[in-house]
């Protein structure tokens, strides 16, 4: 028998078999008694077989996807119940991070594209992230338990407040105590709950400012290589103008009258 709380390897191997168990099941009931009517069929020479064969095989086909879609509903359901009393069963102790994976179907779109990001960027901030998700999804559970105990507890008032003849004031401040209970449980479990939102959401503005700073490093460092040197050519452009503006300078001035002299 399996741990409570905990997942084993039958856990898992029944995992596996519930997961194409329903489909197995819908071509088992759709495939073989049409299957074994048109291989008769195919050898059969005699017109009236012939005929008689290909009826069967069109009705077999008829009647085979008809059963084969109450068997897959069927099935459907039974793997949808089999799941929530496993998933429930883990629950009794807490979601850990391991466990995160059997309760994926219970965590929001955003939830999944950020642990999938994580997975792939930054696996050691997808583990505490996993670790959030638990108690996120421990947090939830336990207020949904706690407001359905609450309501059976205030049903309980009632009837016991329409009883009439009887002295039931000691059974309803038993109850009110019960009420109470349970409000302080919720009451912890909600503020646990905007905890580990809060720290999930600490966690994708940590992994998204250290993705956006390994993107956004070499472009920075390139942008100040290249603004704290000058392209080369515009050094030797400078360079030319100073050397051409020395011997400019450097060159000795010949008078009017030498120009003029024949």
């Amino acid at each position: 028998m399996a741990v409570s709380g905990r997942a084993n390897n039958r856990d898992e191997m029944m995992a596996a078999v519930w997961k194409w168990l329903p489909w197995l099941s819908f071509a088992l009931a759709i495939v073989p008694l049409p299957l074994i009517f048109g291989i008769l069929y195919f050898n059969t020479t005699t017109p009236d077989a012939v005929a008689f064969f290909l009826a069967l095989a069109v009705a077999t086909v008829a009647l085979g996807s008809l059963l084969a879609i109450i068997v897959l509903f069927v099935m459907l359901f039974l793997k949808r119940r089999w799941f929530r009393r496993f998933r429930n069963r883990l629950a009794e102790d807490g979601i850990t991070a391991d466990e995160v994976t059997w309760f994926y179907n219970e965590l929001t779109s955003a939830e999944r594209k950020a642990l999938a990001q994580l997975d792939t960027n930054h696996p050691a901030l997808a583990d505490a992230f996993r670790e959030t998700l638990g108690a996120r999804l421990t947090a939830t559970r336990l207020i949904q338990k706690t407001r359905k105990e609450q309501l059976n507890v205030e049903r309980r008032i009632l009837r016991a407040r329409s009883l009439s003849g009887a002295d039931t004031s000691e059974l309803i401040e038993d109850l009110q105590r019960d009420h109470n209970l349970l409000e302080g449980v919720r009451n912890e479990a909600t503020s646990r709950l905007a905890q580990a939102k809060a720290r999930l959401q600490s966690i994708e503005a940590v992994a998204s400012r250290r993705l956006n700073h390994l993107e956004t490093d070499p472009m920075l460092r390139r942008l100040s290589a290249s603004q704290s040197q000058l392209p080369i050519a515009m050094e030797i452009a400078a360079l030319e103008q100073e050397i051409l503006r020395e011997l400019d300078q450097g060159k000795p001035e010949i008078p009017p009258a030498k120009l003029n002299a024949p």
